[in-house]
């Protein structure tokens, strides 16, 4: 609409036995449609909203994701030193 983003909504009114507690005089029966209802809503500021909402995730995901990258290296490190320390003693012990 205007060049501008929007979601719009239309249903029947459907007239059911409930409605016809008021409406029969009017000619109506159950199952007859009489009118509609439409909605339009603007998504320009839904989609603000769900940009902020990508940047704030994307940010946590890559924060996670380098904590974890740091736990495996800091892991790897550490048998890394314990392999080695493992092949000195052999080392030792086969002398």
């Amino acid at each position: 609409m205007d060049g501008e983003p929007y979601l719009r909504m239309m249903k029947p009114l459907v007239t059911d036995r409930e409605c016809l507690q008021c409406h029969q005089q009017q000619g109506y029966r159950e199952g007859d449609i009489r009118g509609g209802i439409s909605v339009m809503v603007p998504m320009e500021p839904l989609y603000r909203l769900a940009q902020k909402r990508i940047r704030a995730d994307s940010l946590s995901f890559a924060f996670l994701w380098l904590v974890g990258l740091g736990g495996i290296m800091m892991g790897a490190k550490r048998i890394r030193l314990a392999m080695e320390q493992r092949d000195r003693r052999n080392r030792r012990c086969s002398s």
